[in-house]
């Protein structure tokens, strides 16, 4: 018998926990949230659909009422809260492994913080960065040259370039075989846009990726609903149009369907991967953290000349 703990039931947590019904393992799920609410949701969408008899959920509002011992934590939170959440969950509970959802955390400090936290407690921690798991990127990946450098553009109309790019920049880290990249910010719109999300921050523009193999990303980010979603691939021969939300990419000319997976059709398989062989394809926090650190320095360099102040955090989740 498992014990797998989902903390943070909105809309992506109930996603997870959606995800987390279709795994063939025997285990018990609590699912933490503070929100009543939140946890009703999570518990009407996990009820949608077929009974898993291997199952049984509880739904918590306090993190200090979950046993002693899990083997896994999903921690589905916004990021301002990550980190607190993060030092009270493994000062209360001895937990094998663990998946944070990005953006990580909003200070750079929480980051070697948190990385000293995960030593010390020997947990094993991924970063939910899933197009990893997506047939179709895996194909990409093994038709990619690795010796010769990949040329990626992602543009699309109001995408979340602060909330999203981290998950660019993580298929793109996978594909050209690089583990480190330096970026070029100077083509953000200097103007500060609320989020889609309560409490944190957006901006518009683009943004410039390179790696030492001389690779690179362009991510454009704009204020115009006639712009269509475009990502391209160039590397050697081969020239590559993906569009995710008509459901197809281009390889070379050659057009074909590309089935791209929903969180809730997702967590199940990589919750069993992790509790069967202690590891799973999506990225490690000690990888993503420094892509997350590389991005966060930029963007918080900008907000700081946006506002005139000194902050040493960047509202983004």
């Amino acid at each position: 018998m498992y014990k797998i703990a989902v903390i943070g039931a909105g809309q992506l947590g109930s996603r997870h926990l959606q995800g987390l019904k279709l795994s063939k393992l025997k285990s018990d799920i609590w699912v933490v949230d503070n929100n009543s609410n939140s946890l009703q949701i999570a518990q009407q969408r996990y009820e949608e659909g077929e009974v898993n008899s291997n199952q049984t959920i509880y739904y918590l509002q306090l993190i200090e009422q979950l046993p002693t011992e899990l083997d896994l934590v999903v921690i589905a939170t916004s990021s301002k809260p990550r980190l607190t959440i993060l030092k009270s969950l493994l000062a209360k509970v001895k937990v094998t492994n663990i998946i944070l959802e990005k953006f990580l955390f909003t200070g750079l400090t929480d980051y070697d913080e948190a990385e000293q936290l995960l030593q010390i407690n020997h947990v094993n921690v991924w970063v939910n960065c899933p197009r990893r798991l997506f047939d179709f990127y895996v194909e990409i990946d093994s038709m990619i040259d690795k010796q010769k450098p990949l040329v990626m553009e992602y543009t699309d109309s109001n995408w979340g370039l602060c909330c999203n790019s981290i998950h660019m920049i993580d298929i793109f880290m996978m594909l050209s075989g690089e583990k480190t990249y330096t970026a070029c910010f100077d083509g953000i719109i200097p103007q500060v846009k609320d989020s889609k999300r309560n409490g944190y921050i957006e901006f518009n523009g683009t943004v410039n990726v390179l790696t030492p193999n001389g690779s690179t990303l362009r991510l454009a980010c704009v204020d115009d609903d006639t712009v269509q979603h475009q990502m391209t691939i160039i590397n050697g021969s081969h020239h590559i149009i993906i569009n995710e939300p008509e459901g197809f990419m281009s390889v070379d000319g050659n057009k074909q369907p590309v089935h791209i997976k929903y969180q809730s059709q997702l967590t199940g398989a990589v919750a069993d991967e992790i509790l069967l062989n202690g590891n799973c394809k999506l990225t490690t926090y000690f990888e993503s953290s420094n892509y997350h650190k590389v991005f966060l320095k930029g963007i918080l360099d900008v907000y700081n000349k946006v506002t005139g102040e000194m902050h040493d955090r960047c509202p983004i989740t």
